[in-house]
C-alpha cells in the first residue's frame, strides 16, 4: 500500500511518549525488513520469493512512514547500525541448511510468528499513544500485518 508522505501530527503536538512508540515501531520495521531480505536470499521457490518480496516492500513503506515522522519531530535522530540487527536475524534464520522444502517451511513459520508479534505490538502501541492520527496509523499497520499473516499462512498451507 503506497502512502503519501504527509505529516500525521501537527508540529509540536507529539509528546515524548508518542515519540518513543514511533522509535520502537521504527526498530521493529527495520528488523522485519532485514529478516525478509535474508529469507529472500535463502529461497529459490518463485511463489515464496514473490510473496516475501511483496511483504518486504510493504515493511519498507511502513519504515519510511514512521521514519519521516521521527525525523520531523527529532531531526537529530541517527540511523541504526545494521550490525546490531544481524545477530537477531541470524538466530532466526536457519542459514539455508537442509532440503529446500524444509527451509521454505521454516522461513514461512518464522515470519508467521514475527507477524503475529507485530500485530500484537501495533495494537498495544495504538492503545498507548495519545495522538489520534498516530493511533489510526498504528491500527492500519496492525491490519496490514494481519494481511501479511494470512498470506504467509496461505503459502505455508499450499506446501502441505
Amino acid at each position: 500500500m503506497r502512502r503519501k508522505n504527509v505529516s500525521l501530527i501537527p508540529d509540536g503536538a507529539l509528546n515524548e511518549r508518542d515519540l518513543e512508540i514511533l522509535r520502537k515501531v521504527y526498530f521493529q520495521e527495520i528488523l522485519a525488513e532485514k529478516r525478509y531480505s535474508k529469507h529472500i536470499a535463502n529461497v529459490s521457490s518463485g511463489r515464496v520469493r514473490d510473496l516475501l518480496i511483496d511483504l518486504l516492500n510493504e515493511e519498507k513503506e511502513h519504515k519510511e512512514a514512521i521514519l519521516s515522522e521521527i525525523k520531523r519531530m527529532n531531526p537529530r535522530f541517527k540511523a541504526i547500525n545494521d550490525d546490531l540487527w544481524e545477530i537477531q536475524i541470524n538466530k532466526d534464520l536457519m542459514g539455508g541448511v537442509g532440503n529446500e522444502m524444509a527451509v521454505i517451511k521454516a522461513i514461512l513459520q518464522i515470519n508467521i510468528e514475527k507477524e503475529k508479534e507485530a500485530v500484537k505490538q501495533y495494537i498495544g502501541y495504538s492503545k498507548e499513544t495519545e495522538g489520534e492520527e498516530l493511533k489510526a496509523l498504528l491500527k492500519s499497520f496492525s491490519i496490514e500485518e494481519q494481511t501479511h499473516l494470512k498470506r504467509l499462512n496461505d503459502m505455508l498451507k499450499s506446501f502441505e
